[in-house]
Order: C-alpha cells, then structure tokens, then sequence
C-alpha cells in the first residue's frame, strides 16, 4: 500500500473514511488522461470471443481478364484467397485486501463511506488504467503480439511505426503487403507548419477501401496542438457586441472538438511520442470474455492466511484484435512543430 509506512499514516487513511467533519466526496487526482481504452468500452467497440480469437482474412482476388468475344484463353487458375488470423486471451488482474479493523471501524453510525464500494471503485480504476497504460495494455510493446498471455497485443503492434513488414501480429507475418498496416504515405512530418496536414492527409486517404475509412485518430498532446495551430480561419465580429456575447464579457475562439476528415480526434497520455494513428474501428475492436470483463471474484477472509481482513480481484480476460491491418494508418513525426 503506497505511503502508508507508519501508525501514523494508518490513522490518516481511517480518519479520511470515518471523521464526521470530511467532505463525503471521493476525488480523482490520480488517474491520467487516457480516452483510448475507455472509447473502445464506452462505444461499443467490444465483441464478445470463443476459445480463440480468430476469423478469415481475404489475401488474394481472382483475376480480371479483358478478352474480345472471338478469342480463347479464358483458362481458370486455382485461387488460394483467404487464410485466418489468430489472437490469443489476454488475462489481467487487480487483486486488492481490505483491512478487518477499518471495515468494522467505518460501521454503523462511524461510517463515512462504503469501503467495500470504494475500493472496488478503486480497482477498477486501476485495472482500465492498466489496459490503458504502457506495460501491459493497449500502448505497450510494439513486440505484443500473442507470446505473453499477461500483455494485450498493443496498438504499437497492430500499427507500427516503423519496420511494418517485419514480425507477427495475430500470429500471422507481417511480410505480405496485405496484413501490413499503412505508414507515412508521404513521408514522415518534418515541420507540422509545413507538411504536417498535407502528409497526415496522405496516410488517411491510404487507409480508405470503399465506404470504410478511418473514424478514430488517436496521437499525443504536442501533435493535437501543433495540428490546431497549422488550422487557419477568419473570426469576424461587430462592435458592439451582440447582447448574448457583450453579456459574458467575452468571445470564446476555441471549439469544442475538432475531427479529421470525420474521425474523431482525441489526444492520449500513452500514446507513442511523435506519432499520429488512424484507427478504423469496424476492424480493429477489444473483444472480451463473456464471463470475466471486469468480474470480481466473492470476497474471502483472509483469517486462514493469518490475516484479518478480506480480498478479492478483478478479472479482465480479453484482448485488442485487429482482422484488417491495412485500414489502419501510422504518421510520424507529428511532435515537430
């Protein structure tokens, strides 16, 4: 438990959830700005899986051939267009202990909050940052794939931003210029004010096959801005100003959002520095176990281990799988004003 070394310390924690004279109110000062995960599990982008992860990819087409009506040479060839792609289960945990003393302390009228609700509340914070984080979430290693069952296949991986035709993902080589995903169409960005939009544009258009196009763009805080400052526009107002403006004692010049060419635009704490990813999210999606998505096992006492108090852990038995790396789009250099 972090800085909790001394009696002391014990207090402070037991008096934070019981003193009277506490706001009752739990604030989040801890967790960082990392809307990637939480988009894939709050839009819906989560399938539910079978033993393996797995599905059909179209390698190969048939051929078209122009022939005048008088000619021959219509002569059928053996196709082989399809091979299957494989995920492996990913399995995360947070498994956490709740002190006896404090529980039976924060009963009755001494109770200030639900410890039982707080600390879940607690993990599952922790466990969404996890997946959301570098060591064994989305952002991880771009060698993620599927040798470890305890890291998820990273973003890193499924679109690379650098040697795209080397490795496995989905347990398929990357060698074939159809399971690669798109980077740096263009070239990389070497002064965003310069080629920064015109270059992105490149990689965005690359990605797109018919009616499918990339509807997520996810990249740092220093590319987002250098991205906002490359946009131009005229702002007009009159003096005076109308009522509704003159009213607020100020012009607001910001939007709320911007997109990309209709993707949504949003910036991550772990993204990969310097980066830009086109995500087309119709093929690119976390699928989880019907059963263990972030399921708490039944606390237990822990008096037989000689430990008073009680444990549970949160499961998450899932993974980040992509069926089509070639809709998806890597840009670098974006951190380069």
């Amino acid at each position: 438990m972090a800085n909790e070394a001394s009696f002391t310390d014990t207090i402070g924690r037991l008096l934070s959830v019981t003193k009277t004279t506490v706001e009752k109110m739990i604030t989040d000062v801890v967790s960082a700005n990392i809307p990637m995960i939480h988009y894939f599990v709050e839009e819906g982008k989560v399938k539910e899986g079978g033993s393996y992860l797995e599905g059909v990819v179209l390698k190969e087409e048939v051929p078209a051939i122009g022939l005048a009506t008088s000619a021959s040479g219509l002569t059928p060839g053996f196709q082989s267009p399809t091979t299957k792609y494989r995920y492996a289960w990913k399995n995360i945990y947070a498994p956490f202990a709740i002190p006896g003393p404090d529980i039976r302390k924060n009963e009755g009228a001494a109770q200030h909050i639900d410890l039982f609700a707080t600390h879940m509340a607690a993990g599952t914070s922790g466990l969404t940052s996890g997946l959301g984080g570098t060591t064994l979430g989305i952002w991880g290693s771009a060698l993620n794939d599927e040798s470890s069952e305890a890291v998820l296949t990273s973003l890193l991986n499924i679109v690379k931003s650098s040697a795209v035709a080397t490795g496995t993902t989905g347990s398929l080589s990357r060698t074939p210029t159809w399971w690669r995903s798109i980077l740096n169409t263009d070239g990389a960005v070497t002064s965003y004010a310069t080629n920064g939009l015109t270059r992105t544009r490149g990689s965005h258009f690359a990605a797109r096959r018919g009616n499918q196009k990339t509807d997520v763009c996810v990249t740092t805080r220093a590319a987002l801005v250098n991205f906002y400052a490359a946009l131009q526009a005229t702002f007009n107002y009159n003096i005076p100003l109308e009522y509704r403006l003159s009213g607020r004692r100020t012009i607001d010049v910001g939007l709320d959002d911007v997109g990309f060419h209709g993707a949504i635009l949003m910036d991550d704490a772990n993204c990969e520095a310097s980066t830009w990813r086109g995500l087309n999210t119709s093929s690119i999606y976390l699928v989880k176990h019907d059963k263990s998505f972030m399921s708490f096992s039944p606390f237990e006492s822990m008096l037989n281990r000689g430990y008073d108090g009680v444990q549970t852990t949160i499961i998450c038995m899932l993974n980040l799988v992509c069926s089509d790396l070639a809709r998806q789009y890597c840009q670098t250099g974006v951190d380069t004003a």
